[in-house]
């Protein structure tokens, strides 16, 4: 089919669903870890193989069709939400409208206020960037670290990412630093670890 773009998930099973209930009764069995691990390795070799590239854990397309809005998100760059529910990142601002139709539609026709916000701080800032941009193939710039966030953070950030770059599951070029094919299986893990709380 020639597919330009491609998003690919692990399921989730969401409780009080009916999955979950025939997952329970033994109509259909719980897939094992490493049977997602196995199925996730054959989707990155196949989707390689009709040319589209693993840009971010769960994303992969050609060239020129990467997701635009999903990359502003991962890339720490603004992005404009209109609409129901719909959320906003400007300046060091998050924004999200209310997701109720009839509020928001009567809320904008009184000209009334219809979203909340909330201003990221330093130590939230450089969570979301270690979560985001290690995801991709843009990686976290380490130089980009250093130039922007406090003494502690970056302290933390050199102290926790020392062990993964040492071993298989890190790499990095010059000051970026990505996952390399096993990191991407642990990727929760590791920015987990790198994670400032």
């Amino acid at each position: 089919f020639d597919v330009p773009h491609l998003s690919a998930y692990g399921l989730t099973v969401e409780p009080k669903t009916k999955l979950e209930q025939q997952i329970k009764t033994g109509q259909f069995p719980v897939l094992d870890d490493d049977q997602m691990i196995n199925q996730f390795k054959v989707l990155i070799a196949k989707t390689k193989e009709i040319g589209l590239t693993q840009y971010e854990v769960s994303n992969f397309g050609k060239e020129g069709f990467y997701s635009q809005h999903n990359s502003n998100y991962w890339k720490g760059e603004e992005y404009l939400g209109i609409g129901p529910s719909a959320h906003s990142f400007i300046g060091q601002k998050r924004i999200w409208n209310v997701a109720n139709n009839i509020k928001y539609i009567k809320a904008l026709s009184n000209n009334e206020f219809y979203s909340e916000k909330e201003t990221i701080d330093e130590k939230t800032a450089f969570n979301e960037y270690v979560l985001t941009r290690l995801r991709t193939i843009w990686g976290v710039d380490s130089d980009y670290i250093s130039n922007t966030f406090n003494e502690e953070l970056n302290r933390h950030f050199q102290k926790e990412v020392q062990p993964y770059l040492t071993s298989s599951y890190l790499q990095t070029n010059r000051n970026i630093i990505t996952l390399t094919q096993e990191g991407i299986f642990i990727a929760d893990k590791i920015t987990s670890d790198l994670f400032f709380v």
